[in-house]
């Protein structure tokens, strides 16, 4: 058998094969490049899409925070005219509970002062009498009228720090057990109708 010899390239004619393999494999290059370009482009669509996303929740989200503020100072100023509301009702309450409890002790005060007067009139009357018969003693000691015999035992009263009363039951003993009234008691009553107030009503009643 013989052996096999290469049968050498005629010179002068140009390698081909070379350049095919480099042509094709550029191209397998290009080729991946363009796939990656395409890949690139996508992710690229792909995070702007994103990123528009983004910046539409922030404008939401921006707009529901002012919204969120603007309801929040509406709300804190709505609770601020509640407080001063509240408060001015409170110092209406106030002054009226004030005025109900003065008005309270003015009726309870004008109750007393009532009760008091009504007190004053039932003893007057229980005493009506020993005043009219003392009246009538001053009357006939006197020589005066009615007015002025009155006149002379409030004075005595007042100068003696004694009820009107107490005095009336006085002289009604003194001439219940034949004695009359003293003779000192007579000179106080005499120097009392000589007083100014006593004096002018004894003039006008004569």
């Amino acid at each position: 058998m013989e052996p096999c010899t290469k049968t050498p390239a005629p010179q002068g004619e140009p390698q081909l094969e070379p350049q095919l393999q480099a042509q094709a494999q550029v191209a397998v290059l290009v080729a991946g490049a363009r796939q990656d370009c395409a890949a690139v482009r996508v992710q690229l669509q792909e995070v702007g899409e994103a990123v528009r996303s983004l910046a539409e929740d922030l404008a939401v989200a921006r707009v529901r925070s002012s919204t969120a503020v603007q309801d929040s100072r509406e709300a804190v100023a709505r609770a601020c005219a509640a407080i001063e509301r509240a408060e001015a009702l409170s110092a209406q309450l106030a002054q009226r509970l004030e005025q109900a409890e003065s008005a309270r002790a003015q009726v309870a005060a004008r109750a007393g002062a009532l009760g008091e007067e009504v007190q004053q009139l039932r003893t007057a009357l229980d005493h009506r009498p020993q005043l009219q018969h003392a009246v009538g003693v001053v009357m006939l000691v006197l020589g005066c009228d009615a007015d002025a015999a009155w006149k002379v035992l409030t004075r005595l009263s007042q100068h003696t720090n004694r009820k009107v009363r107490h005095i009336a039951d006085s002289l009604t003993a003194q001439v219940a057990c034949g004695a009359g009234p003293s003779e000192d008691l007579v000179a106080v009553l005499r120097l009392l109708q000589d007083s100014p107030e006593v004096a002018v009503g004894a003039r006008r009643r004569s």
